[in-house]
């Protein structure tokens, strides 16, 4: 070893004492506070804090955990009840502690090549905490927004920093595998148990909005039935790329979709209708334009399995016919109707926030009001109080403009069009097909989570959501970093 080797060894074994003796230093001082504070839940926190530690130094059992017990929750609360009432603030915690193994391996320098949206996710994160720290209300509203947007970045930047092993994101993968499989037996059981017990469908087609599969049934309405359907045509995607590819039996294909596809139609989210065609095209588009003639019976088959799925939703689970499910789906999406028990809708609610929050106050139009503002349920946000019937948090887009302003939007947006051009960028020059399969079924992946910035605000406050996206976009980092290494060996 050469003296400016050993020296640059030293000097970063140095760096990391000291970030290890600060990090210890800030933790005494955090637990110091939470123990006087005489609150069971913030002492509940530091005791979590101090044992989920232990898991900093096995990041890969913390992922293992993230998505077993993460994608699976929902079920666990709905059937357990107050049990793991508690569960979802220990995910958020494992997910931030996961933020110590890649500080540490950005500031030893300890990765390989990182794509562009990993680095613009950085930055809006960073961006968010100034904004908050700028327009300052309370502590409590400032934790709860960072808790609901980040829980799972740790698990995104762990993904795409960490050097993990292709073996683990193949293991990975077979999990949710797995878990979206799940979805159908607990989807059927909520089909026929929970739905006759809020009325059946002879009451209103919304007694079906109970169905969410594993992401948890409620009883009360307000299931998330949409991150089960995201995660089963997420699911479909790299099974039918996978099997565009020929890395999949035909047989086996055809088996797996038709169980991840059936929950779809149990379920209340009418936006499936809309979702699946999307999601068919953006896997078939390369193959169409090139060969139109040759796949236009597998466009004709696409549009044959959405056509089913609009004829049970319309007229078995509403019982109702095309033209007036139209009409109203336009009244409380795009006209003046109200979007549940909210004075507002998924339009209205970006011209609310216009007028209240425009160019004639630039500052919070641009900057906003802070993480967690908008929020209105446990631990509202303040301006969430000042308009409490409004709905002002409906959709993410609507969530971020009052708390991060346009800038955070556009931010938020830009992290999920660069990870799109990356993953465009590897379907191109990647010369492995199962990495061409993936960057496919990743960008599918992707249409999904921009559509749901306008279509609700689960995509930044529900931690299963989160997850998701957080490991397709890790995923595809993973990918990036690996190509990168094997082009720039290839060159050498």
């Amino acid at each position: 070893m050469s003296l400016n080797t050993f020296a640059l060894a030293k000097s970063k074994g140095l760096v990391l004492k000291v970030l290890i003796a600060i990090f210890v230093a800030f933790s005494a001082f955090v637990f110091g506070l939470m123990a006087v504070s005489a609150n069971p839940i913030m002492i509940g926190l530091a005791v979590g804090l101090v044992g989920g530690s232990f898991l900093i130094a096995a990041p890969k059992f913390s992922v293992y955990l993230l998505l077993g017990v993460g994608l699976v929750m929902g079920a666990l609360i709905s059937f357990a009840g107050p049990v793991f009432g508690k569960l979802p603030w220990g995910l958020s915690l494992l997910g931030m502690l996961l933020f110590v193994p890649v500080f540490l391996a950005i500031v030893m320098k300890n990765h390989g090549k990182i794509p562009l949206f990993i680095w613009l996710a950085i930055i809006f994160m960073g961006y968010a905490l100034v904004v908050t720290f700028v327009g300052w209300d309370s502590f409590t509203e400032a934790l709860a927004g960072f808790k609901r947007y980040f829980q799972a970045y740790g698990l995104l930047l762990a993904l795409a920093f960490l050097p993990f092993a292709k073996d683990d994101f193949n293991k990975w993968q077979k999990l949710l595998l797995a878990i979206a499989l799940l979805q159908f037996p607990f989807a059927l059981y909520e089909l026929l148990v929970l739905v006759p017990q809020r009325g059946g469908l002879s009451t209103a087609s919304y007694t079906t909005d109970v169905v969410a599969g594993t992401f948890g049934a409620n009883l009360e309405g307000g299931s998330p039935g949409i991150i089960m359907a995201v995660f089963l045509l997420i699911t479909f995607a790299f099974v039918f790329s996978r099997l565009r590819s020929g890395l999949i039996n035909t047989k086996a294909a055809y088996i797996l979709s038709a169980f991840l596809l059936l929950p779809l139609g149990m379920g209340e989210s009418k936006i499936v209708v809309f979702l699946l065609p999307m999601v068919w095209l953006s896997l078939m588009r390369h193959d169409i334009v090139r060969a139109p003639i040759k796949y236009f019976p597998a466009l004709l088959a696409g549009g044959l399995i959405t056509t089913i799925f609009g004829y049970v939703y319309v007229s078995l689970i509403m019982d109702s016919t095309l033209s007036e499910v139209v009409e109203a789906t336009i009244s409380y999406n795009f006209a003046d109707a109200g979007y549940g028990m909210f004075y507002l809708n998924r339009t209205t609610v970006l011209s609310f926030w216009w007028a209240n929050q425009g160019m004639h106050d630039p500052m919070n139009f641009f900057f906003g009001n802070g993480l967690g503002s908008a929020f209105l349920g446990q631990i509202s946000g303040h301006i969430g109080m000042k308009y409490p019937r409004y709905g002002i948090d409906l959709t993410a887009a609507s969530t971020l403009l009052w708390d991060l302003g346009l800038i955070g939007l556009i931010l938020f947006t830009a992290v999920f069009i660069s990870a799109w051009k990356v993953a465009g960028k590897l379907f191109k020059e990647s010369n492995d097909v199962s990495v061409k399969a993936d960057a496919l079924a990743i960008q599918a992946a992707i249409s999904l989570f921009l559509v749901l910035i306008i279509y609700s605000q689960d995509i930044v406050n529900l931690i299963a959501l989160e997850i998701i996206y957080s490991f397709v976009l890790g995923y595809l980092a993973y990918l990036y970093r690996v190509h990168f290494r094997s082009s720039k060996a290839a060159i050498s």
